[in-house]
């Protein structure tokens, strides 16, 4: 929301309303501690940073995907044969 507010895309109003929206999602939270060696360990296979490898991390643990936005992420993970599929892209 942050950025799309600071590329003119959203207003600061816009952005707080999405959060807001957000932020009653029912969606569970986990802390990160238990995936952070897993996520290095991908960040440095990958060549990606470790923030979204973190989300890639999780989703094996949990035995799903993760969707993104993120084209360039989706492309590298879905380049390496072990993940491809983990990560789908969004729209």
């Amino acid at each position: 929301m942050w950025r799309r507010s600071q590329r003119g895309e959203l207003t600061p109003d816009e952005a707080r309303e999405r959060l807001d929206t957000l932020r009653q999602a029912p969606v569970r939270t986990t802390p990160i501690e238990d995936d952070l060696t897993v996520a290095a360990t991908l960040a440095s296979t990958l060549g990606h940073p470790v923030y979204d490898c973190l989300y890639l991390a999780m989703a094996i643990r949990e035995n799903t995907s993760v969707v993104t936005a993120d084209k360039k992420f989706h492309a590298i993970v879905d380049n390496a044969p072990a993940f491809r599929g983990l990560v789908r892209l969004l729209g």
